[in-house]
This record gives structure tokens, C-alpha cells and sequence, in this order.
């Protein structure tokens, strides 16, 4: 038996060699149609000057210009001495195309429009296709109704909460102009149990010229896909933006990298290159986010003017934060009154970890499934946009919030057809944003050796529990059926937690701080996994704490099949007193359900007793300790 075993061993192995060894030619050819997706056609540029030209061509396998192949960079600096014109020659299995780039060089005495006049002019002029996004501007004059109104921030100062918010018509045109009657617009918390009117005191148009710096926190993990569109439609709404603003763009995975510092927007567009972005690693959600506070704050010194904003780009959730939570970042930015905007993309953002930060801060949180349509760009645009022009409502609270946590916040319009409106989270101090899992390091297959890469995390973890000799953690080590039998994978898993606990003790820690257990196969983050990064994912150690303040056992409850249900199920446990959470799995028919997680119990016993109480008074639901 064990030599049959070897034997299939040795066969799929050689398989798997043959298998990617031939993996070049089993690569389908790059084909269709030549289409740019962020290429300007003219440039002018001073006399003496130099001019950056960039391209976005998603399906070219190499670009030339002036007989050079520039397939590995999307965008070139040229120093032109005259007018001149260039050709971008792209190509790929199929199709090849020239795009001629005309550079104007001009005299320092004469005017010069840099492109960025052109674009605004575009985004102020009237939308005319259908759009959830702010995307032109409708004057007064012309009579559309408004289908939709945003709260795009918000702000309670004593007994007076100030809402900032967008109408918009089916178009995404900004209402500009418009006289809002006191009796068409109104404002409530309202809860299922909970109703708690506001009376308005005064609507007013705003239009400010302060100067803002936006801080882009990007997410550079393994999870991250279509990271060219990504950054073509950032780099579009950059070129949007006043040229007396400033950017600054992060990339964030185990650590923060500054990519941009204090630039105007359109440097900052033409500085972005796809090389520098190379998605790998964990997600430090929660760490990255204090370092740009930190930055925040260092900046503000010299720049006091400035009014900050934070906006993040993100694929999945805070997985291996150690020094910060979320719940810690959004009492920070509270304090500092620094709104953070959080734009998801995909099935495997947090939406549970991103709305409560967003909506705590008092900004708005936006989920896409994809970036087709140019949503990114769209909603970047609104955001940037809420900040300068808007409407502002005042509104006096009517009764007090006291022993109230959280409750959505609803504003309603009738528009003289119907009444539409639109709600989002009010809280009255920081929530407690749920991290499922506190992830240390991915490992090779059938290894367990640390890489580098994840030492300066062990480092920290070290740090924190040798200033805090009474805490203890349990490390989860974890495999992803990489041997022939399920023994040998609960070893694996077992070897790699104990490997972390030497590498912590190797920095100082007390052996008996620290316990390790395998859990081998079971509790995968992916149940199928469809690429390489999944499977990392799944080959893992885990860190829990295991002082009662942290509260770190949980119950498993509904399975749901969308992820709007999952939230219904969410408000419902928390409506009873529980705190819930809902996080993604692939079952096996692939279809993404949602799993609804009731959590905050400090003790194994105590999660049983509730377990118990719960099995017997629902009685169709499976509750599973975890």
C-alpha cells in the first residue's frame, strides 16, 4: 500500500513538472481589437520643459514608439525641443495600430493649457447616460427631476448635526441651483424599533476653495486584480482635481510604502506606473492606516491650512494587523476629525470592516463588484467632488442618543413624483469592527520554513508580548492537502505554528506565552481556490489572543445566499443583543454564500452556554463553536 501510495506521489508530481514546464505554450494569444483606455492625444509643454506620456492598453503585448519597446513601462518622459509629432505603434496576435501623439512646445510668454481645463470642462458639461455616480453637472434652468440624493458626510456638533449631500438626476448630473424647500426634505434615525425625528433648520448650497490633500491608502496584497484599470481610473480623477490640492498615495500589503508625497494631482497622475505596483502578501489594513495618520499629523504642522482626507482602495479585508485594530483607527480619526472614504472592489472586501470605519468617521463607503463603466474614476470624482460643492442641511435633534451605539441615519426628498432617500451609519462613538483572523505568514508548499518577508510582523508581535509579559496567544497553523494523507497535513500545519513560536521566542518572548495547535485542513479561507494566491492563503498561521479581554471565541450561525441577506441576518442578531458579522465562502458548487458569525464571548464556556440557550430557541439553526 505505502509503495502504491509513492508511487502515485512521484507520478503526479512528475505531472505537475510537465504540466508547468509547459505552461508557455498552453498560454492562449493576446487578440482583439487595439482599444486605449487612458492615451491623450496632444500634449503642451513650455519650451525647455519636459512631457511624460502614458498609456493604457489593456490587450497590447508590446508597445513601440520611435522603433523602442516599451512593453514593460506604460508611460515615457521626452524633453521635445520643437512641436513635434510621435507614434505609439501597439500590437498583439491579432491586430496592430498607431496612435499619433502630437507635443506642442510653446513659448514662456504664451498661455498654456495643460489637458486638466479640458477634462474639468467635460465633467462640469451635462451626463446624458445613466449613472448612480456623480457624473456632469445640470444648471438651473433645466427641469429634470432628481432620482437620487447621497449623503456624502456628516457631522454632529453638540445638539446639531450638519449632513453634506448630492441630488442628483437618472444621469448623475449635480442639481446646481436648486432652492430646497424645509418641507421637502426631512431627516430621521430610524431603527425598526427606534424613530427618532430632526427638525431642519436651514438648507444652503456650499462652495469652498480651501485647499484639501488627499491621502490614497491602496491595497498592494495578493488579492489584488486588474490592477491597470485600477490605476488608469485613478490617474483619470487625479487629472480632475484643482492643481492647488495635494496628493499622497500609499500602497499597503504587510507594509506601507509611500508612492507619492505632497504632489499636485496632475504630477501625481503621470507619476503612477504599473511597475510599481506588485500585489503580494497579507493585508496590515489597520497599521497602514495609522502610519498615513501619522503622516497626517506630521504634514499638518507644516501645512495648516490643509484640510485632510483619507480615501481607500480595497480587495479584501484587515487579515494580519497586530499593534492596531480598526476600532482603534476610528477612534483616532474621530478625535483627529479626519474622514476616511473606503471604496471596495470585489467579493472579497469586508464590507462589515469598512462601512462601520467610513460611516464612524462620518464619510461614505462605496462596494463594487467590478470597475466596469469607469466606477472608480466616477465615484473617486464624487468623493473629491462632495468636499468642494454640495448642499448642506442643519438639522437639531428632537430627543437624545444616550445608550444609543449606532443607528442608520436617513434623509428623504419628494421630488413632486415620489419620495426617494438614502441612509448611512450614524454612530456615536467608535464601533467594535470585527477581524476574523490575524493572519502572521503564508507559506511555500509543504514547507514550513518563515520567509523574510514576514519576520518584521513576528518582530512586532514579539515586541507587543514581551511589554506585556501576562498575555498569552494560541498560533493556528493550518495546510491545504499538500501531502497523500490527512495525518501527515496535520503535522505540516502543526510544524509551521511551532515554527513561528521559535522564531518568537528567538526575539525574547517566554515559551509559555505562546501555545500552538494544528487545525491541518480544516476551516480553509478558500474552499475551492482558483489561483496560486487563494491557496497561499489557506496554507497559514493564525494568531488569537487569548486574554478574555480580547474576546476571541465566536459561533458560526446562518449560511446565506447573498450577501444583502447575510446583512438582514446581521441586524437581526444585533437587534437581540449579539454582536454578528458576516464573512464569504465558496461552497461546492462554487456559488459564493456568506456565513453569519455571532462573536465577543471571552471564554470558551461562555460561548458553549450562549450556543445552548440559542440551539435550543432556534432550533432550525445549526450553531457551531469556533
Amino acid at each position: 500500500m505505502l509503495k502504491r501510495r509513492l508511487h502515485l506521489y512521484f507520478v503526479n508530481s512528475l505531472m505537475m513538472i510537465l504540466l508547468l514546464s509547459s505552461c508557455d505554450l498552453l498560454k492562449p494569444a493576446v487578440t482583439g481589437e487595439l482599444v486605449p483606455i487612458d492615451l491623450k492625444q496632444e500634449y503642451n509643454v513650455y519650451a525647455g520643459d519636459s512631457c511624460v506620456v502614458s498609456w493604457n492598453i489593456p490587450n497590447a503585448t508590446k508597445v513601440y514608439i520611435n522603433s523602442n519597446d516599451y512593453k514593460n513601462t506604460d508611460a515615457i518622459k521626452i524633453f521635445p525641443k520643437d512641436t513635434t509629432v510621435i507614434t505609439l505603434d501597439a500590437i498583439n496576435n491579432e491586430n496592430r495600430k498607431l496612435f499619433p501623439i502630437k507635443i506642442n512646445v510653446i513659448e514662456r510668454n504664451l498661455p498654456i493649457q495643460t489637458g486638466k481645463e479640458n477634462l474639468k470642462n467635460n465633467i462640469d458639461q451635462i451626463s446624458l447616460d445613466f449613472s448612480e455616480y456623480m457624473s456632469g453637472i445640470k444648471p438651473a434652468n433645466i427641469k429634470e427631476p432628481i432620482s437620487n440624493i447621497k449623503i456624502m458626510s456628516f457631522d454632529l456638533d453638540g445638539n446639531t448635526l450638519k449632513v453634506n449631500f448630492l441630488p442628483l438626476d437618472k444621469f448623475g448630473n449635480f442639481a446646481d441651483g436648486m432652492n430646497f424647500n424645509e418641507s421637502e426634505l426631512a431627516a430621521q434615525f430610524i431603527d425598526e424599533s427606534i424613530q427618532i425625528p430632526l427638525k431642519v433648520n436651514s438648507i444652503k448650497k456650499y462652495h469652498t476653495n480651501q485647499n484639501y490633500h488627499l491621502y490614497f491608502l491602496i491595497e498592494n496584497s495578493a488579492v489584488v486584480q486588474s490592477r491597470e484599470n485600477m490605476i488608469g481610473q485613478l490617474r483619470n480623477s487625479l487629472l480632475y482635481y484643482d492643481q492647488n490640492d495635494k496628493v499622497s498615495l500609499f500602497l499597503n500589503n504587510n507594509e506601507l510604502q509611500e508612492l507619492i508625497a505632497n504632489a499636485n494631482p496632475e504630477y501625481a497622475s503621470m507619476s503612477i506606473n504599473v511597475s510599481d505596483f506588485e500585489p503580494k502578501k497579507l493585508n496590515s489594513y489597520a497599521n497602514g492606516l495609522f502610519s498615513v495618520i501619522q503622516k497626517i499629523k506630521d504634514n499638518s504642522a507644516k501645512y495648516p491650512n490643509e484640510i485632510p482626507i483619507i480615501v481607500t482602495i480595497n480587495y479584501s479585508g484587515d487579515n494580519s494587523s497586530i499593534t492596531y485594530s480598526l476600532t482603534d483607527i476610528s477612534e483616532i480619526a474621530r478625535i483627529a476629525s479626519i474622514p476616511i472614504y473606503s471604496i471596495g472592489i470585489g467579493l472579497d472586501t469586508k464590507t462589515y470592516q469598512l462601512q462601520p470605519l467610513s460611516n464612524s468617521t462620518g464619510a461614505r463607503s462605496y462596494m463594487m463588484v467590478s470597475l466596469e463603466d469607469n466606477s472608480l474614476t466616477k465615484a473617486l470624482n464624487e468623493i473629491y467632488f462632495s468636499n468642494k460643492f454640495g448642499y448642506q442641511a442643519e438639522f437639531s435633534l428632537l430627543s437624545s442618543l444616550q445608550n444609543i451605539q449606532n443607528i442608520p441615519l436617513q434623509v428623504s426628498y419628494h421630488n413632486g413624483e415620489k419620495l426617494i432617500e438614502d441612509k448611512i451609519g450614524f454612530y456615536t462613538k467608535e464601533p467594535n469592527i470585527y477581524t476574523p483572523f490575524q493572519i502572521l505568514a503564508l507559506f511555500n508548499l509543504s514547507n514550513t520554513q518563515v520567509q523574510s518577508e514576514y519576520l518584521p510582523k513576528i518582530g512586532e508581535l514579539a515586541d507587543l508580548l514581551i511589554d506585556n509579559p501576562d498575555m498569552q496567544i494560541e498560533l493556528l497553523g493550518y495546510s491545504n492537502y499538500e501531502y497523500l494523507t490527512e495525518d501527515e497535513d496535520i503535522e505540516l500545519a502543526g510544524n509551521r505554528a511551532i515554527e513561528i513560536k521559535n522564531q518568537l521566542v528567538n526575539f525574547g518572548v517566554k515559551p509559555d506565552q505562546i501555545i500552538t495547535k494544528s487545525k491541518g485542513n480544516s476551516n480553509p479561507i478558500y474552499y475551492l481556490p482558483k489561483s496560486e494566491w487563494q491557496i497561499a492563503v489557506n496554507r497559514r498561521v493564525e494568531m488569537k489572543w487569548l486574554d478574555p479581554a480580547y474576546e476571541p471565541f465566536e459561533l458560526s450561525a446562518q449560511i446565506a445566499e447573498s450577501e444583502s441577506e447575510a446583512m438582514k441576518y446581521v441586524n437581526e442578531w444585533e437587534k437581540a443583543g449579539y454582536r454578528a458579522y458576516y464573512d464569504r465562502l465558496i461552497n461546492k458548487d462554487q456559488d459564493p454564500k456568506y456565513k453569519v458569525k455571532i462573536w465577543g464571548f471571552s471564554t470558551q464556556r461562555e460561548a458553549e452556554n450562549v450556543q445552548k440557550v440559542l440551539s435550543f430557541k432556534y432550533q432550525n439553526i445549526n450553531f457551531v463553536l469556533e
